[in-house]
């Protein structure tokens, strides 16, 4: 599959040259997984069911992190083209609540490397 490059850091397209990149591949994968797992519950206007509940979940006075994690891994597993979830971790840091991922996974395409992603 092959899809339009987005930025890691900003998540806007990129542009080189006046030209849009493309990404295929492992890349492409965990693009699309960094995506799902960064929509929030009800943001899409084209599909309102899309997305994580982090207002609900997340951002409690008193996370559940198992549930967190539970949630995260589904999502990340149920993306086209991952294979299996080969690593996952979490931290949730409350004072400043903030919460990362680090996860690894299978590919059609084969294994990607570690990603670790600040999840809203």
């Amino acid at each position: 599959m092959i899809d339009l490059a987005l930025d890691t850091v900003t998540h806007d397209l990129v542009v080189t040259n006046y030209d849009l990149q493309m990404v295929d591949g492992v890349d492409q994968i965990v693009q699309s997984v960094k995506m799902r797992l960064l929509t929030i519950f009800d943001e899409w206007f084209l599909d309102s069911s899309q997305g994580i509940q982090y207002f609900s979940v997340v951002c409690t006075k008193n996370p559940d992190l198992s549930l967190i994690d539970s949630i995260m891994k589904a999502t990340i597993v149920e993306t086209t083209g991952v294979n299996e979830l080969l690593m996952y971790s979490s931290v949730l840091d409350k004072p400043n609540r903030q919460l990362t991922i680090s996860f690894q996974v299978n590919t059609t395409y084969g294994i990607s490397t570690t990603i670790s992603l600040g999840v809203p």
